[in-house]
């Protein structure tokens, strides 16, 4: 190989290292806190008249009304990410909890029984994605990918803010019809008789108040 060769491909390599490295120096790592008690990592914020918009680090954003945001830290470099309170919460569980007044840690709580955090799980009665949708609710809710962990955390907690209402905020029927169907529950005007559904709605609940004692 020719020496101005070597030298031209040196310089195309040590020109990548500079952005990497000059990237790596510029990134933000902005948190916002929430009234909730839970942490957003951000790339930037804006303020409009009615409501505050995140713009998260992972992509997409996030409008919340002012009294939502408690606290809002700027960072000019490079920072490790805090913890989240508790740990192991994500972006996209505290926004669907955001947009539809549920805990995020109900969310995650769910998601470890229903799927055990695996975006391609599928079970054997065709329930889909960490939230186990069954294919005619998914498409009731507007799911379009199974298999996308935002769009079946939307759909999923969607669906529970619209078991929560019918039944007036009562968790357990609301959990119960999550798992056996409104109609069963409905019928028994409680937790069905099925060892299924009895033993997924304590270990929701188990779980869910082991999590809240995180905090």
């Amino acid at each position: 190989m020719r020496s101005d060769d070597m030298s031209s491909k040196l310089l195309f390599f040590l020109m990548l290292a500079s952005v990497w490295i000059l990237g790596a120096f510029s990134a933000r790592a902005d948190y916002a806190s929430l009234a909730n008690g839970f942490q957003l990592h951000v790339e930037r914020r804006e303020d409009h008249s009615s409501v505050v918009r995140l713009f998260l680090a992972g992509g997409g954003y996030v409008d919340l009304a002012p009294s939502q945001l408690v606290g809002y830290e700027k960072e000019d470099a490079p920072q490790p990410l805090p913890e989240t309170k508790p740990a192991g919460v994500p972006n996209i569980l505290i926004m669907a909890g955001i947009r539809h007044g549920l805990d995020p840690l109900l969310l995650k709580s769910i998601i470890a029984e229903e799927s055990n955090f695996n975006s391609r799980a599928v079970s054997h009665k065709g329930a889909a994605g960490l939230m186990q949708l069954m294919p005619e609710t998914a498409e009731w809710l507007g799911v379009k990918d199974f298999f996308s962990a935002a769009e079946n955390v939307e759909g999923g907690a969607l669906y529970l803010q619209t078991l929560l209402e019918r039944y007036r905020g009562d968790l357990v029927k609301a959990l119960a019809a999550y798992n056996a169907g409104p109609a069963k529950v409905d019928r028994y005007q409680g937790i069905p008789p099925y060892a299924e559904t009895q033993n997924y709605v304590r270990r929701v609940i188990e779980r869910f108040n082991l999590e809240k004692t995180k905090k």
